[in-house]
């Protein structure tokens, strides 16, 4: 499904695509366009409605237009920065409307590419310049543990033993819910304690801290990707 900000969020549009049933907080407030929707039994049904499909197919007289064609348009429409800017107001009060381009084939084919791009983020190419302490063994435990990254200017230091560097400029650009995905993995991924309870929130728990390494490599690569993806988004036509 597509996940963009919603009416009374206080940041700038931005949308994000799940395969799996999302926390409702995840964006908030948010909405939500699935691809498909299940009945009591299991049964897949399209989202998309008949009438949308056939609205499509009439305006490009193109009867092999298919529901999944149309839900990867949306989600590129969702990151053409034209779209954003002549919207931005509209999109900050009232659920979004797309528009019939003349670019509908270009811009579902790029949708796609950038949703799986998203989609696959674990699995992605890692970043590789990365300077390590070479005292240490990387072999060792905790050696991969995270306790809380700084970054400065091109560079992240990760932990003790372990430095990102080289980080393209660009890839702070993208953005999702007010902030660079990098930054949102450097705010999330640290040890933290809630003031009330004193329980610790320990990123290394979940995976060991080599994931959350790896995890921060490959989101720098996926934003230097979605930011050339975005780039030849826009420059074609959403309207």
């Amino acid at each position: 499904m597509v996940i963009n900000t919603g009416v009374g969020n206080s940041k700038d549009f931005s949308a994000l695509v799940s395969d799996f049933i999302s926390d409702y907080s995840l964006i908030s407030p948010n909405q939500a366009y699935p691809l498909y929707y299940y009945d009591d039994l299991g049964n897949r049904y399209n989202a998309i409605s008949g009438y949308a499909l056939n609205l499509f197919r009439r305006h490009y007289k193109d009867d092999s237009i298919v529901e999944e064609e149309i839900f990867y348009y949306i989600y590129a429409v969702f990151h053409h920065k034209g779209y954003l800017e002549k919207y931005k107001n509209s999109l900050a009060k009232e659920a979004s409307r797309i528009a019939l381009s003349e670019d509908f084939k270009e811009l579902s084919v790029l949708g796609k590419e950038l949703a799986e791009l998203h989609l696959n983020y674990e699995n992605g190419e890692m970043h590789t310049s990365v300077e390590y302490n070479l005292l240490e063994n990387a072999g060792m435990e905790g050696y991969y543990d995270v306790v809380k990254m700084t970054k400065k200017g091109d560079r992240i230091q990760y932990n003790n033993h372990i430095t990102i560097t080289q980080i393209p400029k660009k890839a702070f650009d993208y953005v999702v819910n007010g902030k660079s995905a990098i930054d949102w993995v450097i705010e999330r991924y640290s040890i933290t304690k809630d003031k009330d309870s004193l329980i610790e929130n320990n990123p290394n728990h979940y995976a060991g801290g080599q994931y959350v390494f790896e995890l921060l490599c490959r989101v720098i690569n996926l934003s230097v990707k979605s930011v050339d993806l975005i780039e030849k988004i826009s420059e074609k036509r959403f309207e």
